[in-house]
């Protein structure tokens, strides 16, 4: 998904310049005619876009809401972040922790991987939680595992 979104953030700003080239030749009709592909593009991108990152986590977290509709909160043990941004797992990490907290669940495990597929195999999600995490002292208590460092291990506070 987020390769056809830029697939049609490049076809849009393709189809933008030729409108803007077609009114500086006074090619009114032909202008018209590249808006409207832009806008149709500009469409696409903002749809993949923004089903991006659900379809990322559901392919990872099949069962995160529970498959039956029921209220348990086994579901709420593990949460995947592997494929999102640091901007998406930090989003899906507090919603997470607050699912937690209010189902009153003690621990949990966050997998953030250990980064070995990041730009210059430089971790960037689990830095990206563990500050977050410290950011919350009252809520969370979290630390690497030492049996995977790819997952944080996190403790509920005042439950």
């Amino acid at each position: 998904f987020r390769a056809k979104a830029l697939v049609a953030r490049k076809k849009c700003l393709a189809a933008e310049r030729k409108a803007k080239e077609a009114e500086r030749n006074g090619r009114r009709d032909r202008a018209n005619s590249q808006w409207t592909i832009a806008r149709g593009h500009r469409s696409d991108e903002t749809y993949f876009a923004r089903h991006v990152t659900f379809h990322i986590f559901r392919y990872y977290n099949p069962d995160y809401y529970g498959v039956d509709g029921t209220s348990s909160s086994w579901w709420l043990k593990h949460i995947d972040l592997h494929g999102l941004t640091v901007k998406e797992a930090k989003e899906y990490t507090t919603n997470h922790l607050n699912f937690c907290k209010k189902e009153k669940v003690e621990t949990t495990t966050i997998i953030t991987g250990k980064g070995l597929h990041s730009r210059g195999a430089q971790p960037k999600i689990q830095p990206a939680i563990l500050q977050l995490l410290e950011e919350m002292p009252e809520l969370v208590k979290g630390e690497i595992d030492s049996t995977n460092t790819g997952q944080v291990l996190v403790e509920i506070l005042n439950l």
